[in-house]
């Protein structure tokens, strides 16, 4: 990727924060691109993340900065550098392809920590959609259907997410599916590293297409559960969408994510969602 170095101006508002994020931000100096980082907005397992605004063009606009502090004594800078590397590259090429994946702005890196800028969504994570609200049938399961669609074009491009989770899936206002943080994708085959390695010669598990299927079937589980009383009226379609997800789950079974999506398609259909 040809990004420009980008470092940060520190413009935080919020006074409860650590020395950990004064000494993040103590690093950055003014730059093009990145116009203020206005506030902490949380934190990963190896990140840390603030809102900012970005100036494109001749517009500011709402971004999301993600730093992965180097000399982190619960990581090795191999493992930040490597991981940091992999998320920037995959999203980049991703979001090129589908709309479903959340845009990158900018990535580079300074003396004393790797970041990521990419575009704000403006919605809500399905989770808290899910947990607050009964979702209609035909609302949920067009939301499931969307992010099915987004991990198969992931996988065409060659990737695998390996990050499926609740707080990872987000709709934006406009109820399109938005998939956030790739910290964990990588290319198909790549090896998977954990946090203390200095090189590539451990020996680790191989990331594979099927870890995304069986991850949306434990969602699939996990949200049906949530929407039980929901899907009450519904019996077949609630015990249709149970076995989807058990289906998912099932590693024995030879099933990718496009079986997936034809089949959350023919249940609109068939129940006339």
């Amino acid at each position: 990727m040809n990004f420009p170095l980008v470092t940060l101006r520190n413009s935080l508002r919020d006074s409860a924060l650590d020395e950990f994020d004064y000494r993040v931000m103590g690093s950055a100096s003014t730059v093009s691109g990145m116009k203020s980082i206005d506030r902490y907005f949380t934190c990963g397992a190896s990140s840390r993340i603030y809102e900012g605004t970005w100036t494109q063009g001749s517009e500011d606009v709402p971004c999301i900065l993600k730093v992965f502090v180097k000399s982190n004594p619960s990581y090795t800078d191999f493992f930040m550098g490597d991981t940091w590397a992999n998320e920037t590259t995959g999203q980049d090429v991703l979001s090129r392809e589908h709309d479903g994946i959340v845009k990158l702005l900018s990535a580079g890196n300074t003396d004393d920590f790797y970041y990521s800028v990419s575009e704000k969504i403006e919605g809500r994570e399905l989770d808290d959609i899910a947990i607050e609200n009964f979702l209609k049938p035909a609302t949920f399961i067009d939301y499931m259907s969307q992010t099915a669609n987004i991990l198969e074009a992931v996988h065409n491009f060659g990737y695998v997410y390996g990050d499926l989770n609740t707080r990872n899936i987000m709709v934006d206002d406009d109820g399109r599916v938005r998939l956030i943080d790739f910290g964990q994708t990588r290319e198909e085959g790549s090896t998977f590293l954990h946090p203390n390695q200095t090189d590539y010669t451990q020996d680790n598990y191989v990331y594979e297409k099927r870890m995304d299927v069986s991850a949306f079937g434990f969602l699939m589980d996990y949200y049906v559960e949530v929407q039980t009383d929901g899907f009450y009226a519904s019996g077949k379609l609630f015990d249709d969408l149970r076995i989807v997800g058990k289906v998912c789950m099932d590693d024995t079974i030879d099933l990718d994510v496009s079986d997936v999506s034809r089949f959350l398609e023919n249940m609109k259909l068939l129940f006339k969602l």
